[in-house]
């Protein structure tokens, strides 16, 4: 089921959560803002991880295992596929 392409962005997907892992745990350490020429500023891990965030956002949704597409599928077992607004 898992052809070279669906793989490769599982694969990204995977990487993408553990940048996400490894920011966080750099904050944790070294605290979310540092000292820079001008005081007190956010820590570059947060920019990193709020990338990592977005892609394997988007990677989730296109491997379908996202929380929002789980519920979709769900919504749609329900109705059998028919919003019900359609049926009023």
């Amino acid at each position: 089921m898992l052809t070279d392409d669906v793989f490769a962005m599982m694969e990204s997907y995977c990487i993408a959560s553990g940048q996400v892992r490894e920011c966080e745990e750099v904050m944790m350490r070294e605290g979310r803002l540092v000292e820079g020429e001008r005081g007190q500023t956010v820590h570059p891990a947060h920019r990193l991880q709020q990338a990592a965030m977005r892609e394997a956002r988007l990677l989730a949704c296109e491997l379908g295992i996202s929380p929002h597409r789980k519920k979709a599928v769900e919504e749609e077992d329900k109705t059998g596929g028919w919003d019900s607004d359609l049926l009023a």
